[in-house]
């Protein structure tokens, strides 16, 4: 059945008591229900949306489903929210709105900036006096003084007017003395690098714009034509300029946020080891992990990852390595051991390797390094706290491979009871992305509640 629509910013009592009818019902039928988080918390607030949109990132957890339970007794103000794949930080946002405090863990450095931003005050009369200081610098000078970073490909994506002033506005920030406002420029740069490139916007990693693609009455025809013509004469300075002042507002909710005793503690590197978590010492985890081949993060940042110096271009793929899901393996890395895995993963891996072992050593890669974050996670959550995993399922070999009931396994290996199981349709199509001919797109997601038992 689908779930009943409730009104916007649930009040406790009836966030807790359409969690409590949800979880009987599972109890008692014990298949997944289908819900539409849309309507079960509908039309959030736009003010308090803000924080989410200071930056671009692929796949986007939907903001209902941390606010939902967010709104339930799972936790309260004062607690510790975790979010061992905290991507561009909605559930951290999320959370640390709700008046509690945050902890995540990203290996992509680029999500590690922007989410640091987004939950950092940053006071407006001293932004503002720094724009005017860096308006004045880049008006100053009209030529960059030092070298181009090591861009990927910079010739490839940038018009020569265009790297020439991202360099010079890129100098400014390198040269302001206050780290907290230097972060938040150098995010909103980054906010502003791939809409001044030749990659199609549409795309989540970089493709080049080229409106041939499209025959001559396609409407993607003329939209990529006028896309291209703009780029031409794009006015970078007024580009960023715009994008500052605009995030300047986007981030005044996390700023009253923190006045009421919400605080970050930190952003970790890794999900399957967060050391300065002491045992238990979170309330509630809800996180999203990478899906099974589904998403190209680090490519997706490559452009501002090189911009921003945050690596260089040949150490992308090393970023890329440290990715649970990453699909690059050399031959001499397969490996033909399926012991060790849960039952489903390694009945379904199994047989794929017979077909393909390239896709089965992804595959049981994935189920491995999944295990090693799952088990983290039990670590530092405290018996009795709750975690919420959103997952959806993938394909391997054509056939379809059930994660959302793999890791179920793996977090009842762990200590973890399953208390709900909710299907939710996805609209967005950044998470729909056709991978190739082994593998599919993914229309439905999982959430999946557990809590934490005694052990």
């Amino acid at each position: 059945m689908v779930a009943s629509a409730l009104v916007a910013r649930l009040k406790p009592e009836l966030a807790d008591a359409e969690l409590a009818r949800l979880c009987s019902e599972f109890e008692r039928g014990g298949q997944p229900i289908a819900v539409s988080f849309r309507t079960l918390l509908a039309n959030p607030r736009a003010i308090d949306r803000h924080p989410h949109d200071l930056h671009p990132y692929p796949a986007r957890l939907l903001v209902n489903i941390p606010s939902f339970f967010l709104s339930t007794s799972l936790t309260r103000p004062g607690d510790l929210v975790a979010d061992p794949f905290c991507g561009s930080g909605t559930v951290l946002v999320e959370a640390l709105l709700s008046g509690r405090n945050v902890v995540g863990a990203d290996s992509n450095p680029l999500a590690r900036l922007i989410t640091t931003t987004k939950l950092t005050p940053v006071s407006r009369p001293d932004a503002l006096a720094a724009l005017a200081r860096l308006r004045d610098r880049v008006r100053d000078a009209p030529v960059p003084s030092g070298p181009f970073p090591d861009v990927i490909n910079i010739d490839y994506w940038f018009h020569p007017h265009v790297r020439r002033d991202l360099l010079r506005l890129l100098e400014g920030i390198r040269a302001m003395r206050h780290p907290i406002l230097a972060r938040f420029f150098a995010m909103t740069f980054s906010s502003c690098v791939k809409k001044v490139s030749l990659a199609d916007p549409r795309l989540s990693v970089p493709v080049r714009l080229k409106a041939k693609r499209y025959n001559a009455t396609h409407w993607l025809r003329e939209k990529t034509e006028n896309n291209l013509r703009k780029l031409k004469v794009v006015n970078v300075f007024a580009l960023f300029e715009k994008s500052l002042l605009s995030n300047l507002s986007r981030l005044a909710p996390v700023s009253g946020a923190r006045s009421k005793g919400g605080r970050l503690h930190h952003i970790a590197t890794d999900a399957r080891e967060m050391p300065l978590l002491d045992h238990g010492a979170v309330d509630l985890i809800i996180t999203s992990p990478p899906y099974l081949g589904a998403q190209k993060y680090i490519r997706a940042s490559s452009l501002s990852l090189t911009w921003l110096g945050l690596c260089a271009s040949t150490e992308l793929r090393v970023l890329e390595d440290l990715n649970i899901g990453r699909e690059h393996f050399s031959k001499a890395s397969l490996r033909s051991d399926d012991t060790g895995l849960p039952e489903t993963a390694r009945l379904h891996i199994t047989r794929a390797r017979t077909m393909n072992p390239l896709r089965a050593h992804i595959a049981s890669t994935y189920v491995r390094e999944m295990t090693a974050a799952m088990r983290e996670m039990s670590r530092v959550l405290r018996p009795g706290g709750h975690l919420v995993l959103v997952v959806g399922p993938s394909k391997l070999c054509g056939d379809a491979f059930p994660t959302p009931d793999v890791l179920s396994e793996v977090a009842e290996a762990n200590g973890m009871q399953i208390r709900l199981h909710l299907l939710d349709t996805i609209r967005s199509r950044s998470l729909m992305t056709r991978r190739h001919a082994t593998a599919g797109q993914i229309d439905t997601e999982s959430v999946l509640l557990f809590k934490r038992v005694n052990k």
